[in-house]
């Protein structure tokens, strides 16, 4: 997969070393190169985005792993608590100790999610990002190539 980083690279260099225009403030740039790099981008972004999604499931899988082991710390300190029923001051420990095991996997629950929000929002990011740049690119050199 060709990186899309250094096909932009590629586009500014050539524009930085196209000729300067008799009229106007514009660049003759060589527009097959342009445009074959404008494909060359088209062809990385469906790779770039493939990957964000894989990553974005592999996430997801590990927040439900997560919260399935979470739900299984509670399921034994809720039996943990059912088992030592039989004295006052057991009961009273155990509900003690079953609450503070509940408290631990609810807040490693959340950190998991936060954590797994953040980082597909920076995957997100990175691919508006990319997105971006790219129309940025295709504009300027449509432009580029209309003014000539």
């Amino acid at each position: 997969m060709e990186d899309i980083e250094d096909i932009l690279l590629e586009i500014e260099q050539t524009v930085h070393d196209g000729k300067k225009a008799l009229f106007g403030g514009g660049v003759v740039v060589n527009a097959d190169y342009i445009l074959s790099a404008v494909d060359r981008i088209r062809r990385a972004l469906p790779d770039m985005v493939r990957e964000a999604r894989q990553i974005i499931a592999a996430n997801e899988r590990k927040r439900q792993e997560d919260a399935a082991r979470a739900e299984s710390i509670i399921s034994a300190a809720i039996q943990k608590a059912n088992q030592m029923l039989s004295d006052h001051e057991i009961i009273k420990q155990a509900e003690k100790e079953a609450e503070a095991i509940r408290m631990q996997a609810m807040d490693y629950k959340d950190r998991l999610e936060s954590d797994v929000k953040s980082d597909i929002m920076v995957l997100l990011t990175r691919a508006e990002r990319a997105l971006s740049e790219a129309l940025d690119i295709i504009t300027n050199a449509r432009s580029t190539y209309e003014n000539n």
